[in-house]
């Protein structure tokens, strides 16, 4: 145990003095408390804008800094009448009657006049002019209800239904409840997506460096010294816990500065479905979360480090750790086609929830979003337990040898044939 706590803050402590990791997180931090402050920020510069802001000579209708869209309307229609249905419906516009052709009014929204224009043409044709359209610019949408309402209110006035009748009917609103029996998949989507996001990238990451620094200390020839000092079942499990540990502080950081910064800004972001499901989460649906979270990171992190072993140079680790980086990769893949078309409860999905290399993800995302008996969940822990310390001692055994043979990038199969011989 001593030798394990030894290599264990050796490892850890190598993690906490690389200025590269203390920067990343440092980023990550900083940036995610950026974005979760963003709103409160702009409200901030918006009360300074609106201080200093002077009322603007090209804004014929005044209103402050709402913009101002002209209305012509040729179809016959009384057109104060739908100046004041536009404007009831689109309260954050400005709304002016012009009488110029097409021309004119590109001319003046050229000037500044107003932003932009609706010509309407006939009840259900009409001419929307403006000079840039965003990407995030749906007016003309708005505009296409507004005319169909307008439509049919003239319509039922025509038929001799009065102006409250038709306002009553068109504006009627259903009331109706969900009775939710199972789960909500939209609720935890992007909380599944994010957790699962995050430890395909902790592996991936992680597991890399693991197979990184044993392949270096093989190649530097500095293992031969380790291993004749400490068991390499100790030398293997303190890399990867030392690894570990450092990568669970990196998340720590990160998602305590969420937890935080989101609290501070809860107000700001009532509105943001996503943001809101992904912090609102139920306590035993983050506990599943930390548990195949940190199992499944662990059990990549021994593979990576036994497969490092087998690399003589640190060129060669891409090669050993191809077969189980495509593996890991169409774990997740499976798992996000199942989360994205909604059927989390597949047999494809069932099965891989007991497979030790790819349960971690599959059943955290069947836990979230679909229905799983707790004997399902139970048996897939135990499963991926026993699967992690088998796989922990197997790799001890693999980077016994590997740190010993050296020449080509030795494979799997060779190191069965040469322990059969030993």
């Amino acid at each position: 145990m001593k030798q394990l706590l030894t290599v264990f803050k050796f490892e850890l402590f190598n993690y906490y003095k690389n200025k590269v990791f203390i920067g990343i997180t440092l980023a990550l931090v900083i940036i995610i408390a950026g974005v979760l402050s963003f709103p409160r920020v702009m409200e901030i510069f918006d009360k300074n804008d609106s201080q200093v802001e002077t009322p603007s000579t090209d804004v014929p209708s005044g209103g402050g800094s709402k913009e101002t869209i002209a209305i012509q309307d040729n179809s016959g229609a009384n057109s104060a009448e739908t100046l004041a249905f536009f404007a009831s419906s689109m309260p954050n516009y400005n709304f002016i009657l012009v009488d110029k052709d097409i021309e004119g009014i590109k001319a003046s929204i050229r000037d500044n006049e107003y932003s932009r224009a609706i010509v309407i043409e006939e009840q259900l044709k009409y001419k929307y002019i403006v000079d840039t359209i965003s990407m995030t610019d749906y007016t003309s949408s708005v505009i296409n209800s507004i005319i169909q309402e307008k439509y049919k209110f003239d319509e039922m006035n025509r038929l001799g239904i009065g102006a409250e009748d038709a306002t009553r009917i068109l504006t009627a609103v259903p009331e109706s409840e969900t009775i939710k029996i199972g789960k909500d998949q939209m609720e935890s989507f992007w909380f599944t997506y994010i957790i699962i996001f995050v430890l395909y990238f902790a592996i991936m990451m992680y597991g890399q460096m693991v197979a990184t620094n044993v392949a270096t200390e093989k190649s530097t020839r500095a293992m031969e010294m380790l291993i004749t000092s400490a068991r390499p079942i100790n030398l293997i499990f303190g890399k990867v816990f030392g690894s570990g540990f450092a990568g669970l502080t990196q998340m720590l950081a990160i998602l305590g500065t969420s937890f935080i910064f989101y609290n501070m800004n809860q107000s700001y972001w009532g509105d943001n479905y996503i943001i809101s499901a992904m912090f609102n989460i139920k306590i035993d649906v983050l506990i599943y979360s930390l548990v195949f979270f940190i199992l499944g990171y662990f059990l990549y992190s021994f593979i990576y480090g036994a497969l490092g072993s087998l690399a003589t140079r640190t060129e060669d680790i891409n090669v050993s750790i191809m077969p189980v980086t495509m593996t890991f990769v169409v774990a997740f893949m499976i798992v996000m086609f199942s989360m994205s078309s909604g059927n989390i409860d597949s047999t494809l999905m069932k099965i891989v929830s007991y497979v030790p290399f790819t349960s971690p993800m599959a059943m955290l995302a069947r836990i979230t979003m679909g229905e799983v008996p707790v004997i399902g969940i139970v048996s897939s822990i135990t499963i991926l337990i026993a699967s992690t310390i088998g796989i922990g001692y197997l790799s001890a055994k693999i980077y016994q040898m590997g740190v010993l043979l050296y020449g080509k990038t030795l494979k799997i199969t060779e190191l069965i044939k040469i322990k059969k011989q030993m």
